[in-house]
């Protein structure tokens, strides 16, 4: 029986090439888009789940109209004394983290010098038990 449909699926395909090809192109496209969709969807719904506590995680992010910055407005970037501000304002906040982000800061040392990323947090951070990390002791200060 099953022979028999694809027999007839095939001869109409031979018959009516443009509109079978028409109908294959739009399958087509509609499960590349479904499966970005859903690919997206994932990605951010998985955001940040690696912690034990994740549903008492959250980020403050500012948007700010007109400041487009790699195609969004929206930036995670907010004031330093916020974290003070939230903790001292709302009980329910356990614990505030602030992290600044550091593009190519220049480091020097002696006659030596050179440009180095990295991130600077507040003393909150080591209240928050995060995922493990492997490697030496010596750089995780």
């Amino acid at each position: 029986m099953l022979k028999n449909y694809l027999i007839i699926a095939w001869r109409n395909f031979l018959k009516h090439k443009s509109f079978s090809l028409i109908n294959i192109a739009g399958l087509a496209v509609g499960l590349a888009c479904f499966i970005l969709i859903m690919l997206y969807v994932q990605y951010e719904l998985s955001f940040d789940r690696y912690h034990e506590k994740a549903g008492q995680i959250y980020r403050v992010v500012a948007h700010q109209p007109g400041n487009v910055y790699l195609g969004s407005d929206h930036f995670a970037v907010t004031q330093a004394v916020l974290s003070k501000t939230l903790k001292a304002e709302y009980p329910e906040v356990s614990h505030a983290v602030a992290l600044d982000d550091w593009n190519e800061v220049l480091v020097s040392m002696g006659d030596k010098s050179f440009y180095e990323n990295g991130v600077s947090r507040n003393t909150s951070v080591r209240k928050i038990r995060w995922a493990r990390s492997y490697g030496c002791k010596t750089n995780t200060t």
